[in-house]
């Protein structure tokens, strides 16, 4: 019998893997012995430190899950309707909520939540143009909760979350903003580039260093500004503008690329750099024509992307939902857990938190993993783990490169005890075989269906609305889209259509790797249809949430599904159309995305020639 993968199990893994001592892990969050009692699983820390200690090991909790007991998620979404207001640009309202928060000594608020709310202090102070030194005085005091600076300023660097990386660098950008000391501005333009140099070189994920490698950037061009570029030339700063668009490139992100364009704009124009000058304004263009159009703002001051990581759920809303999907009632779940009705009843409706001798039996009994993972696949094996990611990067961004090797060497690694692991896998595997040409649609769909009952044993038929595992998204996307049976096909995309409505969360989709294949592929069916109105409220969604979150992986997709219809209703001419796909063309180009970007190719040729390209 496998043993579950505790977090404590998960963290060891990682941090052995990544040479890391216990030490250095949690330096400025916990004591030593408390991190030898956390990795031993004598004690367990909250989901806030459970992702910054898995952050200081170069692992992003983006797209993963934490189920949170009722107080904890009710502060969770606290911290989330204040980010809402921040990005919303409503200032006042949110630092009066920030004030009653931070003087509150009741609350008793842990560091890693008093850091946030001294960002977004931080923020609403910038916004109101307040002293630089006040913004300053707040940062001074984020960094100081889990760092120490005097530490920093004589370059000795710890490991590093991405969050504090981030707030570094607005500590940093914020002090030379309010110093009057040339020498002190060219100090903190020398560390903040010692700081991006050990970024660099961290175990960090590049999901990671896209999310805050480009901030660091940003914010020390903006520090070399004001320094006249005394410590950081504009020819080095320009060779870091590049290696940040390369991390975004990788990661099909748009964090910070206004700034970082704009900042290669004039400096090119300054040095008289044509080449560069003319890519960095077609570049800037793009972007600035796709944001515009849509009335989204590009520019990041004020977006909070930099606190979404892992998608959070309450676990007794979690429990209720998947009981109710399973059609077990509360008393059947009850007697076979051994517990008593009341207690079950309370767990669901978020009263009391559920005890571990309680919620794992409960958990066993729903399909639902114990386990800690950050990856779709279940392991405390750190390179089945890189594998893994390697393999799907290179399979999701249709990137043309032999992958048949890393595949076999899987296929010999994963622990196929796990069933998620067996359902995840063969999603993975008969997609492959599907586009090779090796099993027909029937064989495929039968597979999907018979690894679906691992977790889900119900008839297809009767499943409804409520919380569904990764894996077992996987396998139903995979089966609407093959499966034959009108009604099964029509139940399934209904249930999906209204899976990604329901799991919004303050405007950002949970599971939203999922809720872009499902939303885009939906929508390329009611294309199929013309069915004009849905396949416009789909793709217009998914294109604002795609700029809005400052993801690339889908808008080119909900982008030419908009085109696509707007020609099926009104008659542009031919330019129209082909410039419209060239800028299609171009993210397909930045994303490095050589398969999609072939096709919109093909796509052009047929409008040059006057072919039916609108059912393509």
């Amino acid at each position: 019998m496998r043993d579950d993968i505790k977090f404590h199990a998960f963290m060891k893994m990682t941090r052995e893997a990544a040479n890391v001592s216990l030490e250095e892990t949690g330096k400025g969050l916990y004591t030593k012995s408390m991190m030898a009692q956390i990795e031993k699983g004598t004690t367990l820390p909250d989901y806030m430190m459970r992702n910054r200690i898995m952050s200081r090991l170069g692992i992003s909790s983006e797209g993963y899950e934490d189920f949170l007991q009722p107080d904890e998620y009710k502060r969770y979404q606290k911290r989330m309707e204040l980010i809402k207001l921040i990005e919303s640009k409503k200032f006042a309202e949110a630092e009066e909520q920030i004030d009653q928060v931070i003087f509150d000594e009741d609350l008793n608020l842990n560091k890693l939540e008093l850091q946030f709310y001294y960002d977004m202090k931080a923020r609403c102070l910038h916004f109101r143009k307040a002293p630089w030194c006040e913004v300053l005085k707040m940062y001074k005091k984020a960094c100081s909760l889990t760092m120490i600076l005097e530490e920093v300023k004589e370059k000795k660097f710890g490991v590093w979350a991405i969050l504090e990386y981030f707030l570094l660098f607005k500590f940093f950008e914020s002090g030379a903003e309010c110093s009057d000391s040339t020498e002190e501005i060219s100090m903190l333009a020398e560390i903040c580039m010692s700081v991006l140099d050990h970024l660099e070189k961290s175990s960090m994920d590049a999901m990671g260093k896209s999310k805050v490698y480009t901030a660091g950037v940003v914010a020390l061009g903006r520090i070399a500004a004001v320094d006249n570029y005394n410590v950081v030339d504009k020819d080095s700063l320009m060779k870091l503008y590049d290696r940040a668009l390369e991390y975004l490139k990788e990661k099909s992100r748009s964090y910070y690329i206004f700034e970082i364009l704009e900042d290669k704009l004039r400096i090119s124009k300054e040095k008289g750099l044509e080449e560069v000058y003319d890519d960095s304004k077609r570049l800037l263009e793009l972007f600035s024509n796709i944001y515009s159009q849509n009335d989204v703002e590009g520019h990041m001051d004020y977006n909070c992307y930099i606190y979404r990581d892992s998608d959070i759920y309450c676990i007794g809303d979690v429990i209720k939902s998947r009981r109710q999907m399973l059609q077990i009632s509360r008393e059947e779940l009850a007697d076979r857990v051994k517990c008593s009705y009341r207690t079950l009843m309370r767990i669901e409706n978020g009263a009391i938190s559920a005890q571990k001798a309680v919620l794992r039996p409960i958990m066993e009994e729903l399909n639902l993993n114990c386990d800690y993972t950050r990856s779709d696949i279940i392991t405390t094996d750190k390179e089945v783990l890189n594998k893994y990611h390697l393999l799907i990067n290179t399979i999701n961004n249709a990137i043309n490169s032999d992958f048949r090797k890393t595949y076999d060497e899987l296929n010999n690694m994963i622990d196929f005890s796990y069933a998620t692991n067996v359902q995840v896998w063969d999603s993975v595997k008969y997609d492959l075989l599907m586009v090779e040409g090796k099993i027909n649609t029937e064989q495929y769909v039968e597979k999907m269906k018979k690894d679906l009952e691992l977790t889900l044993s119900i008839p297809i038929s009767e499943i409804e609305a409520g919380y569904f595992l990764h894996a077992e998204l996987m396998l139903l996307k995979g089966i609407v889209e093959y499966t034959m049976d009108e009604n099964e096909n029509s139940h399934l995309m209904k249930l999906l259509d209204n899976y990604c409505n329901e799991h919004e969360s303050e405007g950002y989709p949970a599971n939203y790797g999922f809720y872009e294949a499902i939303m885009i592929w939906i929508a390329d069916v009611y294309s199929d249809e013309n069915n004009i109105e849905k396949v416009e409220e789909i793709a217009k969604k998914l294109l604002l949430l795609e700029l809005k979150s400052h993801r690339l992986f889908e808008l080119h997709g909900a982008m030419y599904m908009l085109l696509r219809n707007e020609a099926k209703i009104i008659a542009e001419s031919k330019m129209y159309y082909e410039q419209s796909i060239d800028k299609i063309i171009r993210i397909c180009d930045f994303i490095n995305n050589s398969v999609h970007r072939d096709f919109y190719i093909s796509i052009k040729q047929m409008i040059d020639e006057d072919k039916d390209w609108k059912h393509y």
